[in-house]
């Protein structure tokens, strides 16, 4: 059900990729919009990127890894950050070909929907704040690879270098983006507190259920 709200909500012509190809030495790296995923890939070393599958922010692909034992990682972005970047980085005068200008609302709707389709699986996850990434590299590096066996670019200056040092753009909230910010917060409080508590040595059927 996902794919298909996902097609129909971006007005797909062609399907988005069912699954990925898995394989033993596979690693998911998966996260919303705009929470830091691409950054931590580009991050691995040369040799290890064929084991990270180029699909992104999906869900369900969260869902099948965890099924057949593989490490995940997660990266989760405090939702109002999510939601300002989304809505910047729509607006006409940064992108004035966008098709669509994503409102905070409709940003937070969706954030709060993808975190909620894994939390069910959150013990099997590697959850990682964005936040982590972006102020201290080294030590996400190292939970990284603790978990998933998978080389890291360890050069916490290329981290520094991407981090924006711009002033903040304003974004006003509506009442329903106020009203969704308070789900998001506290779901993002509930994902961060379980972070880093992925139990590897249950089964498929555990993980399934």
């Amino acid at each position: 059900m996902q794919k298909q709200l996902f097609n129909a909500a971006f007005r797909r012509k062609t399907l988005v990729i069912e699954e990925p190809r898995f394989a033993a030495e596979t690693v998911i790296i998966q996260g919303f919009r705009h929470s830091g995923n691409l950054f931590v890939e580009s991050n691995v070393v040369a040799e290890d990127q064929h084991r990270i599958p180029p699909i992104r922010h999906r869900p369900w692909i969260v869902k099948n890894a965890v099924k057949r034992s593989l490490p995940v990682v997660v990266l989760v972005r405090h939702p109002m950050e999510v939601a300002a970047t989304t809505f910047y980085r729509t607006t006409k005068e940064v992108v004035p070909d966008h098709p669509v200008r994503l409102f905070p609302w409709a940003v937070l709707g969706a954030w709060i929907g993808y975190h909620r389709s894994i939390m069910r699986f959150r013990k099997f996850l590697l959850i990682l704040p964005f936040e982590l990434i972006a102020n201290d590299y080294l030590a996400g590096v190292r939970m990284i690879e603790d978990r998933t066996r998978i080389r890291m670019q360890a050069d916490p200056d290329y981290a520094r270098a991407n981090r924006y040092g711009g002033d903040r753009w304003e974004v006003q909230l509506s009442w329903l983006s106020q009203y969704l910010l308070r789900k998001a917060e506290a779901l993002y409080g509930m994902l961060v507190a379980d972070g880093g508590q992925a139990d590897m040595s249950r089964t498929s059927a555990d993980r399934a259920g």
